[in-house]
Order: structure tokens, then sequence, then C-alpha cells
């Protein structure tokens, strides 16, 4: 059988050469509708056992055949395994008054009349053809024999059993129609319904009203109807009254609160209690508050708090300050919460200072509450005691001064005191500001370090927060290093550098539990961690390495000196970045050429100087310091200008103040552009307009020289200071520039 090829959605599995495209051709071993394509599959196709009869006649081709002569004449073929059959084609070459049988069997050379599937008598003329033989009854076999009954020839091409697959029928194998549930039947697309479905080929839809059980296959009346539906194909609305569905036929139902009747189509009364009524009659079971009656139709007598009886109208209770049969009297003002006796208006209780049966006499002075005949006081006035109230409490109670009603015995003592009249001191190591019991004195809690009853015992010093309880016990547990119920036994007892000790479910023997660093736990005792190990688990793992300037298992490798401050995490990457020109986790790798500071390969976050571009792959401009493209210059090295946004040299001048103007000269130079040399000057030294500093060599003759000579004369006969002269403070570019110089610092 072949399974699981087309699916109720209307998709099927490919079968066809180009699944890609529209189907137009099957596989071998497939044929049916490329529509659907190709379900009809060839169950023998390539299904045989290895032999050259077999191949010819099942490898799907029918222009390849066997062809034997001889009496009676057969051609057997071997199937893998044991098929069964019920229909089959052969193409074979048929020949005039001659018949054929078709043989299915287990055994390969029996041919008994039960393993007969069909027979054929070919009356016309010679012809090659595909001819379908179906079975009386379905058989199965291994070999299929078809037998020629004459001394002829007898030419087979092909032996094929068709089959559709799941989900589709018919002779070109079409989809199964959609209603049908899962398969149909493969011959005649006949099928159960799918719920939601029934009729012929199951293409009518169920009344929308259904509920999920669907409808009669056959029929299409609904099985059962949703909610609120009845009738055959539940086309009738129950009454809005029904709780749930209602019969399907009559249309009867249980009413939902509020209803009533048959089909429940009547509403109870409103002042039915929570609207509720008997389903048949509509009498209230009970009425609302204020109602009375079979229909709660009237309202109550008097005024009730609450209900009334049902059939009377009698209140059943009054309202707290209201008494009388019908609760029209108003109960005496001074009674305790406003309530009194229902029958003579008498208080129950009197309101605080208040006596008698209806509380209109006062009680006495000084006190809160006295009995209801006025004799003993209940309650005192703060600071009063006695059965009058007539006697003061102790000056030393505490809180709001109160003392009993009858002893005078103090309530509660002032912070720091106990006893009956609260005048003895709590011990001064009792915690919550002092606190300790009003009659024994004994400390609700001790301050941390301290134990017993008057916490005047003090705890061990190895306690967790210096706290244990009356038994020296530690609260909390020890502190590291330590154990014991009392924490009086060193941890460094059990095992040297043990940090943390104790005992183990169901080990009694004391037992290391952490070490302290840079020493590790193994088998209950402290081992030392590798070298450059500050914390580790084991002699292979450390969990932190010595001031993270080593990484590795067992902080076996040193950090890349890229990282700066030589720092790593524990996988080599650097914790705070790189230094200038690596980058990458261990700035293990190098930047792009010009990039003098970047993220990645391919995105610089600073240049170097001299170039520019996103990964500063580009040279500026020659001479130039800082740029943004190759046509100017923002900044040029020393010794250049970028007035006209190019560097522009000039020799000798350190610094320009504008285009073909130097700020200052080096020592020997003078001139706008610092090119002329002082030689014609004692120690080369002149000013800006080549005038001697000191004075002219003898040997010169010049124009400076005449008129530097004054300048000179008069001067210290002293060594030249080598200073270099300062430009003028303003500078005129005429023929009769202005001095006005001071010397260079």
């Amino acid at each position: 059988m072949v399974e699981g090829q087309c699916w109720s959605n209307g998709t099927c599995d490919c079968h066809c050469v180009d699944c890609n495209t529209t189907c137009t051709e099957c596989l071998p071993g497939w044929s049916g509708s490329t529509k659907n394509k190709c379900q009809r599959a060839n169950i023998l196709y390539q299904s045989y056992v290895e032999n050259e009869m077999n191949s010819r006649t099942l490898d799907g081709d029918v222009n390849t055949s066997v062809k034997v002569s001889y009496f009676n004449p057969y051609v057997r073929v071997q199937l893998k395994m044991s098929t069964e059959i019920d229909r089959i084609h052969i193409t074979l070459r048929l020949r005039r008054n001659e018949t054929y049988t078709f043989y299915v069997k287990e055994k390969e050379f029996s041919r008994n009349l039960d393993e007969i599937c069909d027979t054929l008598l070919h009356n016309d003329m010679d012809t090659k053809k595909t001819v379908p033989m179906t079975c009386r009854k379905p058989l199965k076999g291994t070999y299929l024999e078809i037998v020629s009954t004459k001394n002829t020839t007898l030419q087979v091409f092909e032996f094929q059993h068709f089959e559709c697959t799941s989900g589709t029928y018919g002779k070109n194998c079409s989809i199964c129609p959609p209603g049908c549930d899962k398969e149909c039947d493969k011959i005649t697309g006949n099928c159960f319904c799918r719920k939601g479905f029934y009729g012929n080929f199951c293409k009518e839809r169920c009344s929308k009203f259904c509920n999920e059980r669907g409808c009669n296959s056959d029929t299409g009346d609904c099985l059962e109807c949703k909610n609120g539906f009845f009738g055959n194909r539940c086309e009738l609305n129950c009454s809005v009254g029904c709780h749930g569905r209602c019969d399907k036929t009559s249309g009867y139902c249980s009413c939902r609160t509020g209803f009533y009747n048959k089909n429940c189509s009547m509403p109870c009364t409103t002042t039915c209690l929570d609207n509720v009524c008997n389903q048949t009659s509509g009498d209230c079971l009970s009425c609302s508050k204020g109602y009375y009656g079979s229909h709660c139709n009237y309202t109550c007598l008097g005024k009730c708090n609450g209900s009334c009886e049902k059939m009377t109208g009698v209140c059943d209770r009054c309202f707290k300050d209201i008494y009388g049969q019908f609760c029209n009297n108003t109960c005496p003002p001074n009674c305790d919460g406003d309530s009194c006796d229902r029958k003579n208006g008498n208080c129950e209780q009197c309101k605080k200072g208040y006596s008698g049966s209806k509380c209109n006499e006062t009680c006495p002075s000084n006190c809160k509450q006295c009995s209801q005949d006025g004799y003993n006081c209940e309650i005192c006035e703060d600071g009063y005691f006695g059965s009058i109230c007539a006697e003061k409490c102790p000056d030393s109670c505490g809180g709001n001064g109160s003392c009993d009603v009858r002893s005078g015995n103090c309530h509660l003592c002032s912070t720091g005191f106990y006893g009956f009249n609260c005048n003895r001191k709590c011990s001064k190591y009792c915690d919550l500001q002092g606190e300790c019991d009003k009659d024994t004195g004994q400390c609700e809690r001790c301050v941390p370090g301290r134990y017993g009853q008057l916490c005047l015992e003090e705890c061990s010093p190895n306690c967790l927060n210096s706290t244990c309880f009356r038994n020296q016990t530690c609260v909390h547990g020890c502190k590291d290093g330590w154990f014991g119920e009392n924490c009086d036994q060193a941890c460094s007892a059990v095992t040297g550098s043990c940090a943390h000790c104790g005992f183990i479910d169901g080990i009694k023997k004391i037992q290391c539990l952490k070490c302290e660093n840079p020493w590790f736990l193994f088998e209950s005792k402290c081992f030392k961690c590798p070298e450059n190990c500050s914390s580790c688990v084991s002699k292979d793992v450390c969990i932190q390495c010595k001031n993270n300037f080593f990484y590795g298992s067992i902080c076996e490798k040193k950090c890349d000196d890229a990282c700066l401050s030589n720092t790593c995490d524990m996988n080599g990457n650097c914790l705070y970045g790189c230094n200038n020109g690596k980058y990458g986790n261990e700035c293990d790798q190098t930047c792009p050429e010009g990039c003098k500071l970047c993220f990645n390969a391919s995105k610089c976050l600073e240049c170097e100087d001299g170039y520019y571009g996103e990964i500063c792959q580009k040279r500026c401009q020659d001479n130039c310091k800082l740029c943004y493209n190759n046509l100017s210059c923002e900044v040029c090295t020393i010794g250049w200008t970028n007035w006209s946004k190019m560097c522009d040299s000039y020799e000798d001048c350190p610094e320009v103040i504008s285009p073909l103007v130097c700020a200052f000269c080096d020592h020997g130079y003078y001139g706008n552009r610092c090119v002329e040399k002082c030689d014609h000057c004692i120690n080369s030294t002149c000013n800006a307009y080549g005038k001697c500093s000191i004075a002219c060599k003898s040997n010169i003759n010049s124009e400076e020289c005449a008129d530097s000579k004054d300048f000179g004369s008069g001067l210290p006969n002293t060594k030249s200071s080598g200073k270099v002269m300062g430009r003028p403070n303003t500078i005129s570019h005429g023929p009769d520039p202005v001095d006005s110089w001071t010397e260079g610092q």
C-alpha cells in the first residue's frame, strides 16, 4: 500500500521529473494526473529478484520485452516479496484466437486453479496492447506468470500493478473529496465523512448550529445542537431563559436564574431574592429585603432590618436603634452600639460613663465605664483605680500611667524598669533599648556578645555576628576558621590553611570545607594553587590570576604587552582596552598602516599624523600634519605654512605669521623670509632688517654696516649674547619701515 502522499488540504508529494515547475512528466514507476503530481504508483516497478526476464518486464518500460517460443509458452517473474494482487495491467503482443491465463502464486512451478487470477481470449487481429486482468478475488504471491495455450510465440513487455496513493482515487488517482475523513476508497472515491460534512462524496456541510459532534453523514441532521438551538438541523433558537442546551426536539430546558415555564420563557418577579423562583409555578423561593408574598409583590410592615416573614410581612429583626413588634420605636440614646431589647427597649449595655436599664444615669467621677447598676467601676480613667476609681496609680507606671483597676499594679513599665510598681532597673545588657520582663526582670534579648537570663555572661568571640543563645551556642554559626557549638575550635587544627570547616551529612568527623587563598580543597585537605594563581579550585583550574597580569587555566600565560596596564581576564582578553596601534580581544592584531587608534581592521578611531580616511589609508599632501582630504591641509608640520590651504616651505623660518612673512628668524638670518645672512655682522647677529646688533665686521663696507656703525657704537665691549632679535611690533611692507624692536625672549 502506498501511504501518506496526499492530504485533505489538497497538497500531495511530488513524483514528477521536475518538481520545481509545472509538472509535465511523471517519474518512472509513477503515472496519473500531472495536476496531482503523479499519484498513480506501479508497485511492481523494479520490485523483482534480479534476472533478465524480471528486469525486462518490471522496469516500467513498455518497449523492452521477453519473447519465448515453444508449446504452451509462459513468462514468469519473481517479486522481491509476496504481494497481494487484485488487478494487473499486462502489456503483451496478442495473437489471434489465443487464450492467456494469468497466475499469482507462492510456489514457482505450481499452476493450481485457485492461483488463477483471470483468463483472456483474444479473437481479434494480432496486436501489441496493454490489457487489464481483474482477479475474482485478491491473490497473494511471490511469482506472477502468464501462460499461452498454443504452440506459439509469447512476447510480454511489462507487468504493472497500479495503486493510488492514500488520499486519491479513480483511474487517474484524483484527490479525495475535501469532506472525507482521511482516506477514501481508491476505486470509487466513497468515504466516511469528516466532522462537518455529509451526503454523496461528503460534499455538503453540516448546519453551522450543529455542535462539535457534527451531523448524520447521510441525512445531514445534527447529532447534537450548539447551546441555544434545537430542531433537526438546529435551526430554531432555544428560549432566552434556558440554562445551556434545550431539548433537541421540543425545546424544553432547565431554566437559568430568573426564568420559569417548560421552555423557560417567563421571567421571575424582580423582587424574588437573587431573582430565583420555582421553575414550574414562578413562586419566589425567598423575597428580597422589604418584600413578602408568594411572588414577593408586597412591602414589609415597619422598619425591618433586612427581610420579613414571607407570608405575614412581620419583620425578622429590627435595625439596631429600633425596637417593637413592627420595629417602629427608637432605642434610648445612651445604649452602647445604639442597640436595645426588641420587646421592652432596655439597653443591653450602656455607653461608657452611663448606667441604668435605659442608661440615663452617669457613672462616678474618673470612672470611664461602670456596671449597669452603677455600683462598680469596670474601667477607670488613666492614672486611677479602685471600685469607684478614687485612688491614684503609682507614679512609676509606664505607658499611659494606667494600673489594674482592683490591685493598683502597673499595666506597663517604662523602658528599662520592672516590678509591680516598676521601681527596679533592668540589666544594662538587655537589648531592645533595655527592655526586660515586667515581673521577673529577665531580658527579652541580649545585646550582641552577651547571653544568660540577665545577659551578664559573654558569648564566644568566634560567634558570627557576636550572638549566641542562652546555652552559649552561637546563633548564626561560627566565623570562618572556627567550629564547634561554642565556636572555640580552630579549623587550622583540622588541616593547614583551612578557612572554613564543619560536619558533612552522614559523616560525624569534622571536615575542611574551604581553604584560604591561594590554596584549594581536595579530599578535605588544602593544597597550594599554581604559582601565578590568586584563587583556584584545583591544581589544573585557576579562577583568578595574580593582579590580572596572567591568564590560562593555571595562569601560565602572561597578558599581551599591548593590553593597557598589561592586564587581561582569564581568557586573555584585555580588561581595559589596547595600546595605540593594536586591537582585538587580546590586542594581538595590528591596526592598518596610518591608523593610530582603531576599533577593528575596517574602522579607525584616530589617524597618525599625515593620514586621513575611514581606515586612515590615504596620505595628506607632503609636510601636512592634519587633513581631511588631499586638496587642503588643516595643520602643517613645523617650518611650513597653510595660509593657502597648501603647505608652503620657508627655509630657516621657524614660524610664519602670514604668507611670505616669518614671525622671527633663526640666528644669523634676516629678511621677510629669513633667507638673508648676517655675515657682515660680528657674531653674525642682526635684526630683521640686517642691522648689526653689536657692530659690523671691520673689513665690511656695506649700506647695512653704514647704518649700523652708530647703532653699535657706544656698546660695551662684551661678547655677543647670541640672542635672536624679535620681529617688529608693526611690520611695514613699504620702502622705509619704522623700527620698533625688542630683544627675543
